[in-house]
């Protein structure tokens, strides 16, 4: 009645597969709904994020994949504030090979796009780090997975990170704050 045609739903967000295990299910029967209804549905996910509580129980060889400041002090979430999360190194192999794995479930659930939030802090992923990361992205849906799914993220629209918008097959702007 709304004439809603695209949503996102949280898909994964950095807590372990086990600890996610029960949203993943619900986004499945979520999607299964929208789609029933004609609606589109982009998986969200945070490729950064990760709540370690959570996480290092689950895969305790994670704690090499977050990413260490200049000092070798883990980065946190949300400029430091958030005592829950740490970020995921986008250099690091095992991560992406993980962030991957993630990715790869969210096609085979059937999803209709993929929102790629948190990807491109300059804090903490440099340009070149970013689009090495994308592009691991882009090679594994292409050639592993053979699919098209789209991509968009929040790369935001200034000059010195719109480059990295060619990664995206459309883009978000939030202006960096809450959307809504």
């Amino acid at each position: 009645q709304a004439h809603i045609t695209f949503v996102w739903i949280t898909y994964t967000a950095g807590f372990s597969r086990k600890d996610e295990a029960t949203q993943h299910a619900a986004a499945r029967e979520i999607l299964s709904k929208l789609h029933a209804h004609g609606i589109k549905v982009a998986a969200y996910m945070c490729p950064v994020s990760i709540f370690w509580q959570s996480f290092f129980q689950e895969t305790p060889q994670a704690v090499r994949w977050v990413v260490l400041d200049p000092k070798g002090v883990p980065y946190r979430y949300s400029g430091g504030h958030d005592a829950l999360r740490f970020i995921g190194d986008l250099r690091n192999p095992e991560w992406v090979k993980y962030q991957q794995q993630q990715i790869g479930s969210i096609i085979d659930a059937g999803f209709d796009a993929i929102f790629l939030d948190n990807v491109g802090n300059p804090s903490w992923a440099s340009d070149e780090t970013t689009k090495a990361f994308l592009t691991d992205v882009r090679n594994y849906i292409h050639n592993e997975k053979h699919s098209n799914i789209p991509l968009f993220t929040n790369l935001g629209l200034s000059p010195d990170r719109a480059e990295l918008n060619r990664f995206m097959n459309f883009t978000f702007d939030e202006k960096w704050h809450e959307p809504g």
